[in-house]
């Protein structure tokens, strides 16, 4: 168990950890589909994704939640508005990875008709209900409760 003052890391990695776990699995199923090298894959993808999501997780969902702070529907607003930053960079570094750079000329194609609206999509719907089951399960299980 960790102390109270840990829980915005652990809430930074246990968020990486499990959406870049199922975004890099979609985007991995867009990019190559179910092959026998899928697994793979999907793992190395993952890595990159993860790392990516790390330092954006660091710092944007303070960002979001002071531009949407007073706003009607907050957690909309922090799902698309989340979505959209970590979309348009994990996406863009993923199918960067798959065609092996984005001067490939079915680059821009593919990540703008292919993977981002899968990606926009799929984390929009995780960002409604992803934070709130994370910071339930750190406040509950891995940070100690402070005794009186």
């Amino acid at each position: 168990m960790f102390n109270k003052k840990y829980f915005h890391i652990a809430f930074v990695i246990t968020m990486s950890l499990i959406f870049t776990f199922i975004m890099s699995a979609i985007l991995t199923y867009v990019f190559v589909g179910a092959t026998p090298h899928y697994f793979s894959e999907w793992m190395q993808d993952w890595g990159i994704a993860f790392i990516i999501a790390i330092i954006l997780n660091s710092f944007v969902p303070g960002i979001i939640q002071k531009r949407i702070a007073g706003k009607s529907n907050p957690v909309l607003r922090y799902a698309i508005g989340a979505a959209l930053v970590n979309t348009i960079v994990l996406s863009f570094a993923l199918v960067s990875y798959a065609l092996r750079g984005w001067s490939n000329p079915a680059f821009l194609n593919f990540w703008l008709l292919h993977a981002w609206p899968v990606a926009m999509v799929s984390a929009t719907i995780l960002n409604l209900f992803l934070p709130k089951v994370v910071g339930k399960f750190i406040g509950n299980y891995l940070i100690k409760a402070e005794l009186a």
